[in-house]
């Protein structure tokens, strides 16, 4: 028949359809190819504000208190821990109890129910493993949620920096690498150049081609992206140490951690002051100078602390702590801390005598926290990189020292033993404590 199609027009026919669906292909991987290089700095210079803002508004909240629990998140912890733990107990019981009574078990694994101890003991084990299945995984989420809260603030700040110093290496290849032509002209010969290598797909008689531009804009990417990884490399490790890494949420921890970080961070803002110190003591040592004419006073080294009557708007505090300090001195003791440059010591103020403990010197001090207003005393390391032997706290001596004194061991890292007080009676204990250390040690 006329309309009869032969075997080599169907074949024809399967060719120019797979012609045109490579042609298409090829196409769009052409265009894609052109876009890459202008897509990626264009995601880079998009992320580095909403990392920042996300890590601004979301995370930055966290670093006062080491992103940890706040006080109603620690209360929730404490109940729903206090429950999985009781129900652990109850299923632990149980299953000891159909052990040593000889409780029937039923072939699917549940206790029989036969006899009333079975029933008893079949209740108390699924009350168990309801508690279990409903606050374990409550337990486990609190628990990792500083951690996660860590992590995210570190993802947000590293990016932000990360596509930042990207998108800014890009430009700077884009200027490198197309000042000779110009910006403008070098992107119309690239747009170009895509729109002819796409036509000579479609057209034999025209062959593909690539200028310098099309190069110029793949090396500033492949620079750029190299950049992104080095800085959020950096980055991570720089968050890392000015934000350290928090632990899991336990029971021990969970009330203590938070006074703690606190502690740490004050001493690394003394650390910061300390170094301070030399830049500041010319001008330290001019407005004391200034404020001793001002009282008609005579000269004073410019190393010796300012009486309470020479300070200008002294706290009852500070004069407390001045008193103290001179009280001290006169009874012949070593007097430290930074007491006398109360404006600038942070927020935990110190005032401490240096004794010996087993050829070992450590300061009875006296530490007051003025976000919370509270005072404490007790035992501490002379230094902050001072490493104490576990035996001298473990001894029998320091242990007797503690006990007499209502002290106990709150972090051994950092503080060794401290009792909160009040400003009315804490210098009575501390003298107290002064003499008590002197005669188990001298």
């Amino acid at each position: 028949m006329g309309n009869t199609i032969t075997k080599e027009e169907k074949a024809f026919g399967g060719c120019v359809v797979i012609a045109i669906i490579i042609g298409i292909i090829l196409t769009l991987l052409i265009v894609v190819g052109y876009l890459v290089p202008l897509i990626i700095p264009a995601i880079f210079v998009l992320m580095a504000p909403v990392n920042y803002f996300i890590y601004i508004i979301k995370d930055k909240k966290w670093l006062s208190t080491g992103f940890w629990l706040t006080n109603s998140e620690r209360d929730y912890f404490i109940n729903n821990n206090n429950i999985l733990a009781t129900a652990y107990s109850t299923k632990s019981y149980v299953q000891n109890a159909v052990r040593s009574e000889g409780i029937a078990v039923n072939n699917d694994g549940q206790i029989s129910r036969k006899s009333y101890r079975g029933k008893d003991l079949r209740a108390a084990l699924n009350n168990a493993n309801y508690d279990i299945d409903n606050t374990g995984p409550i337990v486990k989420e609190l628990s990792l949620r500083p951690y996660r809260r860590w992590r995210k603030a570190r993802k947000h700040y590293s990016d932000a920096k990360a596509f930042g110093f990207a998108f800014g290496a890009w430009i700077i290849s884009i200027l490198y690498f197309f000042a000779t032509d110009g910006i403008y002209e070098n992107f119309s010969i690239y747009f170009s150049e895509m729109r002819d290598n796409v036509a000579a797909i479609w057209d034999s008689e025209k062959s593909m081609s690539l200028n310098a531009p099309t190069s110029g804009l793949w090396i500033s990417l492949i620079i750029s992206i190299a950049i992104y990884i080095i800085t959020r490399i950096i980055s991570n490790i720089l968050f890392s140490k000015k934000c350290k890494e928090p632990p899991a949420v336990s029971a021990d921890n969970v009330y203590t951690y938070l006074d703690d970080f606190l502690r740490q961070q004050t001493y690394k803002e003394e650390k910061i002051l300390q170094r301070k110190k030399d830049i500041n003591e010319k001008k330290e040592r001019k407005r004391k100078i200034k404020e001793q004419k001002k009282q008609d006073k005579s000269k004073q080294s410019s190393s010796e602390p300012i009486p309470p009557s020479d300070i200008p708007d002294c706290s009852k505090e500070e004069k407390q702590f001045i008193s103290w300090a001179e009280i001290l001195k006169n009874k012949g003791y070593t007097v430290t801390g930074n007491w006398n440059n109360w404006k600038n010591a942070g927020q935990w103020k110190s005032l401490a005598v240096v004794l010996p403990a087993d050829q070992t010197n450590l300061r009875i001090t006296i530490e007051y926290y003025t976000k919370t207003k509270k005072l404490y005393y007790g035992i501490a390391k002379l230094n902050e990189e001072d490493q104490i032997s576990q035996d001298l706290l473990d001894s029998e001596t320091f242990r007797k020292i503690m006990s007499d004194c209502g002290l106990t061991v709150t972090n051994n890292k950092w503080w060794y033993c401290l009792k909160y007080a009040s400003f009315d009676d804490i210098f009575t204990q501390y003298n107290e404590l002064i003499r008590i250390f002197k005669e188990y040690y001298s």
